[in-house]
This record gives structure tokens, C-alpha cells and sequence, in this order.
């Protein structure tokens, strides 16, 4: 069990500064400590050519401290406390040498994740359920050639889950060269 306080971005409501009411009271968000039980199991193998790493993990919270979707006056990202909330999933992360210079890794999970407050069920914002990072690499002497491919499932940006976040996927390459303590680099995203 741990738990995490609220920041003074979100005490403040997105201010800089405390401010006060007309009759000098302070006005601040109420927003409680977050507290989580968290419940994990994971396998790790490495061998000689690369490694599997897996993970199952469970989250319970009281009190979680998210995203609600709305920005403060210097458009920081707000938070706000819901009642109760779970999150549950699976991740794996894979590495190979295929050969002495080709080696190819994966990264991903898999995630469920729910909020209930006043008796209605909903996604966090920002919370895709599948995540996938796929990298094909070459490496030669001081020379390498990295092809990475990520795919990201749906999310929400608001609590009624009415606004969506679109799938997205992205196809990344780096060209790298290091000369002694140097590495010039050409990325395309």
C-alpha cells in the first residue's frame, strides 16, 4: 500500500499563486492523498540471445488522483480525486539478437482500467487499453539503423468517455553514427 499527494498545481486549481475571495479567504481544490494497493507477479528469463520479461499487476485505489479533462489558467492539465478506481493488465517486454548485428524487441501491455463514481462506470482520460512498441535494429561498429512501429488502442479525453482519442500508429526511423565521444543522428517520424 502506498499513497501519493496532490500537487500544488492541483491544490491551487492551475494557479501560480494561492488566491483569495473578497473577503480573504483562500480558495484551493479540496483534493485528497491518493492511496493505492498494488498487486504484482512477473516472470523474467535471460539467456544468452536476449530476454522475456512478464508481468501481471493489479491497482486498487481510494481517493485516485486523475486527469478530469480540464486545464487551469496557464493551461496545465487539472486533476481531480475520483472515489474508486481499478487497474489491472498485463505487460511484456521481449529482446532478440537475431544475429551478431540484427536485433529485434518488443515492448506492450495490455490494460483494464475503470472508474466508478456516484454508481456509474467509466475510462480514465488517457488510458489506452494496448500499447505495442516494435524496434528492428542494426548496429555496426559505430553505425546504427533503428526502425521502430507503435500502435496505441482508443482513449478518452473527457469522464463521460463521449470524446475520444482516435488508435493511432507511428512509424519511427533513427540513423545514428558516433565519432569518439559524439553521435550524429537523423531521425524521421
Amino acid at each position: 500500500s502506498t499513497k501519493r499527494e496532490p500537487t500544488r498545481t492541483d491544490i491551487f486549481m492551475g494557479e501560480d499563486n494561492l488566491l483569495s475571495d473578497s473577503l480573504g479567504n483562500a480558495i484551493y481544490s479540496n483534493i485528497k492523498p491518493e492511496e493505492v494497493i498494488d498487486h504484482e507477479i512477473g516472470v523474467r528469463y535471460v539467456g544468452k540471445q536476449g530476454h522475456i520479461f512478464f508481468n501481471f499487476y493489479r491497482m486498487e485505489f481510494k481517493n485516485e488522483i486523475v486527469l478530469n479533462g480540464e486545464t487551469g489558467p496557464n493551461s496545465i492539465a487539472l486533476h481531480s480525486n475520483v472515489a474508486e478506481s481499478k487497474r489491472s493488465g498485463i505487460e511484456l517486454d521481449i529482446a532478440y539478437d537475431i544475429t551478431k548485428h540484427f536485433n529485434i524487441s518488443n515492448n506492450s501491455s495490455y490494460s483494464f482500467n475503470r472508474i466508478k463514481e456516484n454508481d456509474i462506470q467509466f475510462k480514465p482520460i488517457l488510458s489506452p487499453s494496448l500499447i505495442i512498441n516494435q524496434d528492428i535494429s542494426y548496429n555496426f561498429k559505430n553505425l546504427s539503423v533503428c526502425l521502430n512501429g507503435r500502435y496505441q488502442s482508443k482513449s478518452y479525453l473527457d469522464f463521460s468517455n463521449s470524446i475520444e482519442l482516435l488508435d493511432f500508429y507511428t512509424l519511427n526511423a533513427i540513423v545514428s553514427y558516433k565519432i569518439k565521444s559524439f553521435i550524429l543522428s537523423v531521425r524521421g517520424n
